[in-house]
């Protein structure tokens, strides 16, 4: 599937463009943190789909497993199945989900993780704060 970071190296990388505003996360559908953020995130890709590059890349998690997932869930988002931590280990060593926020050009503007998860409330205030 097609994707999209808010890292510009992670971008590079993947050779990949931004959007006016891009948000990637990184998640495992087993995580009970991520479960509770997905579909938060399904939410704001449906409210901001033209102006919001989004994309949820799996930590070590293989393309079987994720669609069964999104299919189950109802999800439409694009995601990138990675069968390595390669991806995730440019932005953390521990913890999903991690949520990131930022403006084209690749500068993070905020960063979300299991402490707490976010709210819907608190994702739409930091999108609209960069749209």
């Amino acid at each position: 599937m097609p994707s999209r970071l808010c890292s510009a190296r992670a971008a590079r990388a993947l050779n990949i463009s931004l959007k006016p505003c891009s948000r990637s996360t990184i998640f495992h559908t087993s995580c009970p943190d991520c479960q509770q953020a997905l579909p938060l995130l399904q939410r704001i890709y449906d409210e901001f789909a033209d102006s919001l590059a989004i994309v949820l890349i799996s930590r070590q998690q293989p393309e079987d497993e994720i669609s069964a997932y999104w299919a189950d869930q109802g999800f439409t988002m694009p995601y990138s199945a990675q069968l390595t931590r390669e991806i995730y280990e440019l932005f953390a060593q521990e913890r999903v989900p991690r949520i990131y926020l930022s403006p084209a050009g690749g500068q993070i503007q905020a960063i979300f993780t299991d402490s707490p998860v976010p709210t819907y409330e608190i994702l739409l205030e930091q999108v609209n704060k960069i749209l």
